[in-house]
């Protein structure tokens, strides 16, 4: 077994005062974001986007992407955004941390931008799935009860449109498409295709 290092940030907004958390009691969901400072978030950026830069350059084997919502723990609101202005600026994998799919209302639309993204980074990117955080539920009008299934079809569904040859209609509990034939495919078609033996074996109703 070979051992990779990684490097991760939460990217998060650290430049809020504590006396707004100490008056609100906390810090997600509802912490109003008057008290959030564009200008300071922007240099932030920079700076964590430069960290990434300089663990590349140290001989970090790749960086980790991750994604969280209606707090002050990450500004990275989308993983596949981060993902991408990280791809072009690191030379290692890039792993996601991920997607979290319950609270996605269009997997066939996160299918195609890790498509793009794999494609963009040529093949470097690892994939992974989650399903958020209690509040990232409220926040997204989601019904928390529906998380596990809505997960496990929008990754099902996610594994068929990267390796499927033809188009095909999904008729599931939670998500219905007519056509699926996602344009572009990613790159790491061998990868994708072990994924999908595993995600047959979950036996899921698909109608094609």
């Amino acid at each position: 077994m070979t051992r990779k290092f990684f490097f991760f940030s939460e990217m998060g907004y650290n430049a809020y005062p504590l006396e707004a958390l100490e008056q609100y009691g906390y810090s997600a969901l509802l912490f109003p974001n008057s008290i959030f400072d564009p200008e300071k978030a922007r240099d932030l950026w920079q700076m964590f986007l430069h960290e990434h830069e300089y663990a590349s350059e140290m001989g970090f084997d790749g960086s980790v992407c991750n994604e969280h919502h209606n707090n002050v723990l990450s500004m990275q609101e989308s993983v596949n955004i981060s993902a991408a202005v990280i791809s072009q600026r690191i030379k290692g994998t890039i792993a996601l941390i991920g997607n979290p799919l319950p609270i996605h209302d269009n997997p066939v639309r996160v299918a195609e931008e890790i498509a793009m993204l794999d494609l963009m980074s040529g093949g470097r990117v690892d994939s992974g799935f989650v399903r958020g955080i209690g509040w990232e539920y409220f926040g997204h009008s989601i019904n928390p009860t529906k998380s596990r299934s809505r997960f496990n079809e929008a990754h099902d569904l996610i594994i068929k449109a990267w390796t499927s040859p033809e188009m095909f209609s999904w008729y599931g509990e939670n998500y219905e498409y007519r056509y699926v034939n996602i344009w572009p495919r990613p790159v790491q078609t061998p990868r994708v295709k072990l994924l999908e033996n595993i995600a047959n074996s979950v036996g899921k109703g698909v109608s094609k």
